[in-house]
């Protein structure tokens, strides 16, 4: 990431929520949260 200090890098997680629409598999809900320090 980018910032006015310069460039800085994290970790995260992240959640995916797929349901099947006609056969083929969408992303319906993502969630991104930080990882505890």
């Amino acid at each position: 990431m980018n910032t006015n200090d310069g460039e800085k890098s994290f970790q995260e997680r992240e959640t995916i929520v797929f349901h099947q629409v006609s056969g083929k598999w969408i992303a319906v809900h993502e969630h991104l949260s930080p990882m505890p320090e």
